[in-house]
């Protein structure tokens, strides 16, 4: 519409990293960030898209980038601590027009989020020819937003687990499975059920690669 958004700002973003030898085979390491989250192109597109007839999806021009501040503690990288905040978190919000009868669907900074969650990886080799990873994590979340100009408050608690597996047919020929299950949640004002999914793929390097090793090798 023959209209120019304009958007310029100067931050910093520092970092820093400690670590403590316990022993040869015991790390223990402190780490501080702060991170930038910018809207993509499509969230900032204020160009009306219709889903149907009576709602539209569009971005938003005057979107602010999030900020996220994070402290971790890890442990051997196999254990990590973390406590997070966020300002200025944007989500999906839904605005209604009575008399055009017409809802639409825009993103806007909506408030702040924090985080204290545990997470853990633990690799299994079973076999030379199976392997599991399993990673976890849990926490206690806290959001503070708004939701049609009104104070939204929501604390939950959330978790994920990942199950990896390989299988090695062949040194040239393996299979990967990959099984998530997610607690629901809240992400800004919007809730999200549990879920889980399975994942599976075959790698190989060449067919020439398998043949040989199907000639060759001894089970």
């Amino acid at each position: 519409m023959d209209t120019t958004f304009n958007r310029a700002y100067f931050d910093w973003f520092p970092s820093a990293y400690m670590q403590y030898k316990i022993n040869d085979s015991h790390l223990l390491n402190l780490s501080y960030s702060r991170k930038i989250i910018r809207p993509g192109y499509g969230q900032l597109n204020p160009f009306r898209t219709y889903l149907d007839p009576f709602t539209y999806e569009s971005g938003n021009p005057d979107l602010n980038p999030a900020y996220s501040n994070s402290v971790i503690l890890a442990y051997n990288k196999f254990l990590n601590f973390t406590y997070s905040l966020t300002n200025g978190i944007f989500d999906q919000v839904f605005t209604q027009d009575p008399e055009a009868h017409v809802t639409g669907i825009v993103r806007k900074n909506i408030g702040k989020k924090q985080g204290l969650n545990v997470s853990a990886y633990l690799p299994l080799d079973v076999t030379h020819w199976y392997n599991i990873g399993i990673s976890g994590e849990t926490g206690w979340n806290m959001v503070a937003s708004r939701f049609n100009e009104q104070k939204f408050k929501k604390n939950y608690w959330g978790a994920t687990v990942d199950v990896d597996q390989t299988f090695t047919i062949l040194p040239s020929l393996k299979i990967s499975t990959q099984i998530t299950w997610n607690k629901g949640g809240w992400q800004g004002t919007t809730k999200y059920d549990n879920f889980w999914q399975m994942d599976a793929q075959m790698v190989y390097r060449r067919i020439i690669d398998c043949l040989h090793d199907i000639i060759y090798t001894k089970f």
